[in-house]
């Protein structure tokens, strides 16, 4: 089987901690990589933690990052001016 690789970013400027949009989006990038229901809402629930967290901190913009590679998928949360977060979990 070969290996999936690709690299989805988002940079993230002056929105609200998770607006719909980027949830939309990071539900799409999740689901067309194969996870089901349950682990996409795992995942969208500690993005959404990050987020939060980093706009309670006055980090308004960041980059969010989806990355697929050696049968893994990570995504990556790297405030301007705070510490990057990250996550990985193996591709279903």
């Amino acid at each position: 089987m070969p290996t999936r690789r690709f690299l989805f970013a988002l940079s993230v400027t002056n929105t609200p901690p998770f607006d719909e949009m980027l949830a939309e989006v990071a539900a799409c990038v999740l689901g067309q990589a194969g996870y089901g229901r349950e682990a996409i809402a795992e995942m969208l629930a500690l993005l959404r933690e990050t987020l939060a967290r980093g706009a309670a901190q006055g980090l308004a913009s960041c980059e969010v990052r989806f990355a697929a590679a050696d049968d893994e998928l990570s995504i990556a949360v790297v405030h301007a001016g705070g510490e990057a977060w990250r996550v990985a979990r193996p591709l279903p």
